[in-house]
């Protein structure tokens, strides 16, 4: 692959006192071999006319050739003229001297798989480009892995966001919201970017009748990583008073606090509950 610099030896230059063993091209050159075809990943070498001097056991193995079938041949023959053509601009910049990595699709023996592929130059030290070491890995169960958390990343916020009501986390100490749901903006008016952008917006908006139990209440039982169940009035973005049941977990990460928790809009439940008790006391 380019130029050496093993130096061949002889009797001239060998120490003959020197316990060290003796260790020829050839075998280096063996030894290389096995490393390459023990590791994982496709590697090649092609020469400035894209043939290839040099393949590793995986990646004959990939297109179902021994070694020296695929070895004096073009990267086109291998690959096809549109595979080729697709990776033709990442050779000529790695034939300039640049390194270039890319992700695209190969087809094996096992179909078509997703590959990130790297050409990395060969260059001598007048910086004249010999040749290019192509590395492929392939990423198609990463990519199926990575897809598959895509999915349940979106299922998992779809099903938050129909909950009736607001599902959120926040710092414990602060109590400033980390995370909050879009029923937030439906329930209080307010868009969840204020929510999270502004520091003191849980007390900020609490009726002032009841902010002061509401907030030593939840230090409390913060402090004492305790659960908490809790109901109280919040002023909506229009001004209303909305009741919401405030249903409160507590859990350390790395011994830090945190919380978590679920807001239900109680409102007309307690109005019902106040007409009642009012038609209950008083004569029609």
């Amino acid at each position: 692959m380019g130029k050496n610099n093993i130096t061949t030896l002889n009797a001239d230059n060998v120490n003959k006192d020197s316990p060290e063993l003796l260790i020829t091209p050839d075998q280096d050159a063996e030894r290389l071999r096995l490393i390459m075809d023990a590791l994982p990943a496709l590697i090649a070498y092609l020469d400035n006319d894209y043939r290839y001097r040099f393949v590793n056991k995986a990646y004959a193995d990939w297109f179902g050739y021994q070694i020296d079938k695929i070895c004096g041949k073009r990267l086109s023959d291998l690959v096809g003229p549109e595979q080729f053509a697709k990776r033709r601009a990442y050779l000529e910049r790695a034939f300039q001297g640049e390194t270039v990595s890319f992700d695209g699709e190969i087809v094996s023996l096992r179909g078509e798989r997703r590959v990130r592929i790297s050409y990395v130059p060969d260059m001598d030290e007048h910086q004249q480009v010999h040749g290019v070491n192509s590395l492929i890995w392939d990423i198609s169960p990463a990519q199926q892995a990575e897809d598959s958390l895509r999915k349940l990343q979106h299922d998992y916020v779809a099903l938050i966001n129909s909950i009736e009501g607001i599902v959120w986390e926040a710092d414990a100490a602060s109590f400033r919201f980390t995370f909050v749901s879009a029923q937030a903006e439906h329930i209080l008016g307010y868009p969840v970017s204020q929510w999270l952008s502004e520091p003191n917006f849980w007390e900020n908006h609490i009726h002032a009748d009841d902010s002061d139990w509401v907030i030593r209440s939840c230090r409390e039982a913060t402090a004492d990583l305790r659960n908490n169940d809790f109901e109280y009035r919040m002023i909506a973005a229009n001004g209303e008073i909305v009741w919401l049941r405030d249903i409160v977990t507590v859990r350390v990460e790395d011994g830090v606090p945190k919380l978590r928790g679920v807001m239900i809009d109680i409102t007309r439940q307690t109005q019902n509950e106040e007409q009642l008790e009012f038609l209950s006391n008083y004569d029609s």
